[in-house]
């Protein structure tokens, strides 16, 4: 994966946290078989954590506009108007 922190962190400022979820775990399954082995670059786990942490703040970020967001719905739908009751109509229908 040739810079997978750059594209996963482009996809989180995009907001595109289904992609980013797809890029994380690649990302970490190389890691992981890099780890396995033994040829894990201890720089690259330093970089795949700083990543973790900052992407953790942006998605509590996202988590709390988004209920913010959703309160706000609620809220107005416990005030939205009651239908207006019928008003008699001037003609009736029987002749």
């Amino acid at each position: 994966m040739p810079d997978p922190s750059s594209e996963l962190r482009s996809a989180v400022e995009r907001g595109e946290f289904a992609y980013a979820r797809e890029l994380w775990e690649r990302w970490f399954a190389e890691l992981e078989r890099q780890a396995k082995t033994g040829a894990l670059d201890p720089a690259e786990w330093e970089r795949a954590a700083a990543l973790y942490r900052w992407s953790r703040g942006v998605l509590q970020a996202e988590r709390a506009h988004l209920l913010h967001h959703l309160n706000t719905l609620h809220a107005a739908g416990a005030y939205r108007p009651t239908q207006a009751p019928s008003h008699p109509s001037f003609v009736q229908d029987s002749f």
